[in-house]
């Protein structure tokens, strides 16, 4: 007989369900100054969760059935909140890579229409380092 292994999912919620103007949404409520609050009550009731566990007093008569309970249940708490973590950075992720795509697909349009090709960007210098000699060290032609 197969063995059924005990495998989480993994996946971001919502993965394939939302749409762009919503991950659109939640990607501001990601940079909103007020989203890092959100997170702070997210660890602040993990915390709560497990010290609930660890104030467990061992002499009570009912000590093992209080622990199995209050660990399923920080165990809980904080997957929970893994997965909303988690699902929101996968869902801005998704969105700056489109935001990436789109601008690319923009100057690949605009340089099609005017016949205008990229420019690689320019090579930085280092300060203190001669206009000769490239960060790589190998020499730059610069015309005067």
């Amino acid at each position: 007989m197969a063995e059924i292994k005990d495998q989480k999912e993994t996946t971001p919620l919502l993965m394939e369900e939302l749409t762009q103007p919503e991950r659109v949404f939640l990607t501001q409520i990601f940079q909103h100054a007020g989203f890092s609050v959100l997170i702070k009550l997210f660890d602040a009731g993990c915390t709560r969760a497990t010290q609930d566990i660890v104030r467990l007093d061992p002499e009570k008569p009912d000590y093992e059935r209080l622990l199995a309970y209050r660990s399923q249940r920080s165990r809980n708490i904080n997957e929970f909140s893994s997965w909303i973590r988690k699902s929101v950075e996968y869902h801005t992720k998704v969105v700056k890579m489109q935001e990436v795509g789109d601008e690319n697909q923009a100057e690949d349009a605009v340089a099609k229409v005017f016949g205008i090709h990229k420019v690689p960007p320019k090579a930085k210098r280092v300060i203190g380092q001669k206009k000769e000699e490239s960060p790589k060290g190998t020499a730059v032609n610069e015309s005067k």
